[in-house]
């Protein structure tokens, strides 16, 4: 007799390793589904920290003067100050400008009041730092898009000021 075919034992030992396959591609489904929505959290709170950062360092470097307390613990305000050197400026006399960060513990914005003109440049924020040391200013700004989820990104900068010479 020259049966063709597959024996039961063939065909259970099939069944188990299909069925081990199938387990191990549904958990991995699951696990990507579950954190798809922590992974988008995280991409929201370092973009809005990346904007925010974006205009710190961009005044920051800019700044001349600070009303920070060289060596002093990080505070939630910060003034800076600088005169604009470019040609310009130098037809129309000197031009000062002022911008001041505040962050609010209750919404968590971080606005940007630059010459009189408020901005929100920071969403989301759960802590915002700013200290002065020889010149830097260290910026610490921390976001968590909602309580509790355990997605929490926190960004430290530190800006090196422009020198009393302008350089």
């Amino acid at each position: 007799m020259n049966l063709k075919g597959f024996t039961l034992i063939e065909l259970v030992v099939a069944l188990g390793v299909g069925t081990v396959i199938l387990f191990g591609v549904v958990g991995s489904l699951f696990m990507i589904l579950r954190e798809v929505p922590d992974l988008r959290e995280d991409v929201v709170a370092i973009a809005d920290i990346e904007s925010a950062a974006h205009w710190l360092t961009r005044d920051v470097a800019m700044g001349r003067d600070t009303d920070l307390v060289d060596s002093a613990p990080p505070v939630a305000q910060m003034t800076i100050s600088w005169s604009d050197l470019t040609k310009a400026a130098e037809e129309e006399g000197t031009v000062l400008h002022s911008v001041t960060y505040t962050w609010s513990s209750e919404t968590g914005e971080l606005e940007r009041n630059y010459n009189g003109v408020t901005t929100i440049v920071g969403t989301h924020l759960t802590n915002a730092g700013f200290s002065f040391t020889n010149r830097s200013v260290t910026v610490t700004l921390t976001s968590s898009i909602s309580e509790g989820s355990g997605s929490v990104v926190t960004r430290t900068y530190k800006i090196l000021m422009r020198g009393e010479s302008g350089l």
